[in-house]
């Protein structure tokens, strides 16, 4: 009996059942990549090398997939039952993805492991592991995947007009399900279940779609409408325009190498828009996911609008070249548009941050229309290269093979030449132009001469390409997911780097280094005042006070070299290791602007590579190491804030070594600040917090145990070996230590009590953006979390108690107060301090906050209760010093106050008097203060005043230096116009611009100068610009025409004063007499 030949209806059933089918499949597909992005970049590290290996060898697969199922495909009779086999295999093969990375990582160590020290990335046996072992552990799944789209072509395509139809819808469909996928992946299945459960997520979609094959397999038997077998499906060829092999030769032919360079040029796009856009959306993996499911959208819609109008082979040519012009013009519109997006996203929301699914909005609207274009290439390309039905999985395999070939080279090379090399602007018009290039040759080689019109277009199109001359984005490269706002200042250095896109920035003294639009770091310009001493000073400062006698030193992440300026002298040697190159760049473009050049440090040896690919291959242990990575989202930093990598910098200490690892609170919230503390707690046996910036935490952490705060009471070391090193980043003692330690190690584990662990399998970190709805900590509610753990205020705490206390609870009360922590101050005189002292600490309090009466009487009060007490009598007669005649109170003081209280005192009247010999005279009594007490100003000032003031041909420029190492050491915390003034004449002495420009602009700040709108000053502020202005504005006159200082900054500092003057701006500058 002869069977019927299928029905429409039954076609078209098994189509949308296969369709469900392949849909699932782009699924799962996606969250394997997402999933094996983040395994392999754990295994291998985030440089991009290993980042572009793993693309690259995933696209590697596919492609082979289809080229093998395209070989093949004609022998293949029953092609969905395959496609059910190959599903259940990539489930099975998923699931030895880890096995293979657990094997990869101990034969890499085993073949290139071992250095002496961590290597830079990028050598040639490290390359070649890479790309070896990522092939063999992704080539078997991948390979799957890749011929999954031929097999199914096969079985759907019977009519010629069902080539470029079924064969887009299949692609569309498949994309679709990818884009769900990465949104499913980065939104919910990675933050609830992690990377494990992603992957097994993947598996039982890919199981399900092997049952659901099988169950369609039995459907089709049972109807007996369709026989799997499609060789059995005859279809009458009179009725089919045929077109032979010979007769499509060349022609049509040509059509691969052309997908071939599509494929380049669109992941040359993806390339480009992803790293544009990084500045606005973030780099977390829901902002990652965001850009590549707006992306894929874009294609899968493309690709179904080009299903429906692909009918003969003239339309998928016409359409093909009207696809590629498109991309092209529709390209340079993106370009143009997206430096305006920063202001479009600011209209749309006045607060700092905007939603990602917002920003997500936005960005898929801009992009739609030329991703629209690239996803109907593939549709109109099947058509072309199809001659007769049959070969329809053959040609869907070829084009997909080829274009997925392009698609790799258009990966590597955009992201490691490219964009690095020529930069946004120039990649961007690259593509225009290989686009209107592939349009031409479309054109030209697949249209019948006749066919006059669309050649001339093309041609037109692409020598109007050479006037196409887009601009450097500098406003888009100036945002960051942060702020909707550009950063100001002049753009020094600009550089797209493989990982990341660097910008350097200055503005009023000051140079900025940003990541991706991000602020990295901050660099203060040459002859800038030590003032707002930066916390990274105090990361590789605080390691050395816990173990003086640490040598070696690991600092990862370079930023503005911060840290390495910090470290003391007693360092021998300091390896960095920093992920991008352009970041070193940006900094030694300033290298001779800044205060200090870290990398002209001898000690430092620089590694350019991820932190964990790098110390997987040495065995160098270090004493000290530092880990501040950038913002811990970002996909080059998340993975360092896990219990695997802390575990791994504890396998490269030294017995009792330091781990120092950094965290700013405006990037975090409550939750992952417990989930960090636990995560530390998990893997070192000791641990302490420390705060010495209000948005700065140091989490202090070894194995053996660590008390930073007795070790330097007992032993005065280091700082009794460098103090002026210390000294210059504001720790003078023990009380700075007290003033910055938030938690001991009972206080932590209270704070991490039932947090999470934050893993490599599940990182809560890299789940966390600045786009976030969770709010970010606050300084005010940082103080809330820490205050129950605070040690200072521990009735039985160690720094008060026992045998030896490491601290003076009034001295330490005191320092709080000069810090400006007076609420912590007061807890602490609560708990500690005797009533005395407590009615001392309160005076102060009072003084700091302007309250001078009452912090008086509180003063007079101490003493009738401790007639000695030094720092009440000292505070009660100061204002009294320079009176004449002296007043009784003061002649009575003089008699039981020490030195230097009693010398302060006494020469306060003689610097007031320009008597500034008698103060050069006491000099070596002054000298006996300590910076951080309740003189110490006064005593910065006279021994300072002495000597920018007193002539002396020969010792005058040796006595201005001396002038401002003084005031260095001691002005952290107060901005002292007297003492800045001091500083400004000792840079006339030297005869430093950069000195005397950089500290007039503190001055201004410390007088009341706080920007354009400054518009009303106290008495204070008044008397203070009045006096200083006269002194500081003829100098910099002169400096107008010094070419040792940028003219433009010299105006702008005395456009300062003159504001404060409240002097107009004229085209001459005049200053007053």
């Amino acid at each position: 009996m002869t069977k019927e030949p299928p029905t429409r209806r039954s076609i078209d059933f098994g189509f949308v059942c296969v369709l469900g089918c392949f849909f699932l499949s782009g699924f799962a597909a996606l969250l394997y990549e997402t999933a094996w992005m983040r395994l392999f970049s754990v295994a291998f590290g985030t440089s991009e090398l290993a980042v572009a290996t793993v693309l690259a060898t995933y696209m590697a697969g596919l492609a082979l997939g289809a080229a093998l199922a395209g070989r093949y495909i004609s022998t293949i009779r029953r092609p969905v039952l395959l496609y059910g086999f190959l599903e259940l295999g990539i489930a099975v093969s998923a699931t030895a993805v880890p096995f293979g990375l657990a094997t990869a990582r101990q034969l890499i160590v085993a073949i290139i492991g071992g250095q002496p020290a961590p290597p830079d990335s990028g050598g040639i046996m490290q390359t070649l592991f890479f790309l070896g072992s990522a092939f063999f552990i992704l080539i078997v799944p991948t390979g799957m995947m890749g011929a999954t789209l031929p097999l199914l072509t096969r079985f759907c395509v019977h009519a010629p007009e069902q080539v470029g139809r079924r064969t887009g819808y299949l692609y569309s469909i498949n994309t679709a399900g990818a884009v769900l996928g990465t949104l499913t992946a980065g939104f919910l299945l990675l933050p609830w279940i992690g990377l494990t459960g992603t992957v097994h997520v993947g598996v039982t979609v890919n199981a399900l779609v092997f049952a659901l094959t099988l169950l369609l397999i039995r459907s089709f038997d049972q109807r007996e409408s369709i026989k799997l077998p499609t060789s059995s499906i005859k279809i009458d060829s009179t009725k089919v325009p045929q077109t032979n092999r010979h007769q499509l030769g060349f022609r049509a032919r040509v059509i691969l190498v052309l997908m071939l360079a599509s494929g380049f040029v669109s992941f040359t796009y993806e390339v480009l828009w992803t790293r544009l856009l990084g500045h606005l959306m973030g780099g977390s993996v829901s902002a990652f996911a965001t850009m590549l499911a707006g992306f894929l959208s874009g294609i899968a819609i493309g690709s179904a609008i080009a299903a429906r109008i692909a009918r003969t082979r003239k339309v998928a040519v016409v359409g093909f070249i009207i696809a590629q012009v498109g991309t092209a013009l529709l390209s340079i519109t993106i370009y143009q548009t997206l430096d305006h997006l920063p202001a479009l996203v600011a209209q749309f929301s006045d607060d700092i941050r905007m939603t990602l699914g917002a920003k997500a909005g936005l960005s898929f609207f801009i992009l739609l229309p030329a991703t629209l274009c690239i996803g109907a290439t593939f549709p109109f390309a099947v058509l072309i290269l199809t001659s007769n039905v049959a070969e329809a999985g053959e040609a869907s395999a070829r084009v997909y093979t080829w274009n997925t070939l392009g698609a790799i080279s258009g990966a590597i090379l955009a992201g490691f030449v490219l964009v690095p090399t020529l930069e946004f602007a120039s990649t961007a018009k690259l593509a225009v132009g290989f686009n209107l290039t592939i349009a031409l040759c479309a054109a030209w080689l697949l249209l019948k001469e006749s066919s006059k019109p669309p050649i001339v277009l093309a041609a037109l199109l692409f020598f109007a390409m050479l006037l196409f001359h887009p601009s450097v984005p500098e406003n888009l490269m100036r945002v960051s997911s942060f702020s909707r706002i550009p950063a100001r200042g002049e753009m020094l250095f600009s550089a797209v780097g493989r990982s990341a896109t660097v910008t350097l920035l200055k503005w009023d003294g000051q140079y900025e280094l940003r990541n991706n639009g991000l602020p990295e770091a901050g660099v203060f310009a040459k002859g800038f005042p030590l003032i707002n001493v930066h916390p990274s000073h105090w990361q590789s400062a605080l390691p050395v006070v816990a173990r003086p006698n640490a040598e070696s030193m690991l600092i990862i992440g370079f930023g503005g070299g911060g840290t390495i300026e910090g470290v003391p002298p007693s360092v021998q040697s300091i390896d960095v290791i920093e992920l991008e190159p352009e970041m070193i760049a940006a900094n030694r473009r300033i290298a001779p602007l800044r205060r200090h050049d870290p990398l002209s440090d001898p000690r430092v040896r620089l590694i350019i590579n991820d932190a964990r690919g790098a110390l997987s291959l040495t065995n160098k242990k270090y004493d000290i190491i530092i880990s501040q990575p950038s913002h811990p989202w970002t996909a080059g930093a998340s993975h360092l804030f896990t219990s695997e990598f802390f575990t791994q910098i504890k396998s490269h200490l030294n017995p009792g070594g330091i781990f120092v690892q950094w965290m700013t609170v405006n990037v975090v919230d409550e939750t992952l600040i417990k989930t960090l503390a636990a995560t530390v707690l998990d893997v070192f046996e000791y641990s302490r917090l420390y705060r010495p910036h209000p948005s700065t935490l140091l989490f202090l952490s070894s194995n053996e145990q660590i008390d930073p705060e007795r070790q330097l009471a007992w032993s005065g070391e280091p700082l009794e070996s460098v103090r002026a090193h210390y000294s210059r980043m504001g720790i003078y003692g023990v009380e700075e230590l007290c003033h910055a330690l938030a938690a001991n190690q009972s206080g932590l584990k209270v704070l991490a009590d039932r947090a999470p662990v934050n893993t490599d399998r599940f990182n809560r970190f890299a789940m966390q953006d600045s786009n976030s709805a969770r709010p970010s900590l606050t300084i005010e509610l940082l103080d809330e979390l820490l205050r129950p753990h605070d040690p200072l205020v521990e009735p039985d705490s160690e720094l008060f108690n026992g045998s030896a206390p490491a601290v003076d609870a009034a001295r330490l009360a005191s320092t709080l107060v000069s810090h400006g922590n007076y609420p912590r101050a007061q807890r602490v005189a609560v708990a500690h301090l005797n009533e005395v002292d407590r009615f001392y600490i309160e005076g102060r309090i009072l003084a700091f906050r302007g309250d001078h009466q009452r912090s008086r009487d509180t003063y007079q009060h101490v003493l009738s209760l401790a007639p000695d007490h030094t720092g009440a009598l000292f505070e009660f007669v100061l204002p009294l010093a320079t009176q004449q005649p002296c007043p009784p109170e003061v002649s009575e003081a003089l008699k039981s106050l020490p030195d230097p209280e009693k010398a302060v005192i006494e020469q306060l009247p003689n610097a007031v008097a320009g008597r500034w010999d008698e103060v050069a005279r006491a000099d070596e009594r002054l000298a006996k203060g300590l910076p951080g007490r309740e003189y110490s100003v006064y005593v910065t000032r006279l021994r300072a005043g002495w000597r920018v003031t007193l002539e002396d041909a020969q010792l005058g420029e040796q006595r201005a230096e001396e002038a401002i190492d003084i005031i260095d050491q001691s002005i952290h915390e107060d901005l002292d116009v007297v003492c800045l003034r001091q500083r400004f004449l000792a840079g006339v002495i030297l005869d430093r611009p950069d000195i005397q420009v950089e500290t007039a602009a503190v001055l201004a700040q410390a007088i009341g100068y706080y920007g354009p709108a400054t518009s009303s000053l106290t008495a204070t502020n008044i008397s203070d610009v009045r006096f200083n202005a006269p002194i500081v504005l003829p100098h910099l006159t002169q400096l107008l025409t010094d070419s040792r200082v940028e003219r433009d900054r010299v105006e702008e500092v005395a456009e300062k004063f003159l504001h404060l003057l409240n002097l107009p701006r004229t085209r001459q500058m005049r200053f007053p007499d």
